[in-house]
C-alpha cells in the first residue's frame, strides 16, 4: 500500500500528475506573474547599480 507517483503544484501545493507543473491555469498565471515581477525587480536593481557606477565614474573624472 503506497501513494501513487505525483508532484505538487508550484503555486498552491495541490497534488498533481508527475508530468504536470501546475494544477490549473490560474496557478500557472499566478506563478508567471511572480516570475515577471522578479525579473523586473532584478533589471531595476541592475540599472540602479549601473547608474550609480556611472555617477561615481563621472564625479571622479570631474575632480581631476
Amino acid at each position: 500500500m503506497g501513494v501513487d507517483p505525483h508532484k505538487h503544484c508550484k503555486w498552491c501545493g495541490a497534488s498533481i500528475p508527475v508530468e504536470e507543473e501546475f494544477c490549473n491555469q490560474k496557478c500557472r498565471d499566478a506563478w508567471q506573474e511572480i516570475l515577471r515581477r522578479r525579473k523586473r525587480a532584478i533589471m531595476i536593481q541592475f540599472l540602479m547599480v549601473a547608474i550609480l557606477v556611472l555617477i561615481l565614474l563621472m564625479s571622479s573624472a570631474l575632480r581631476g
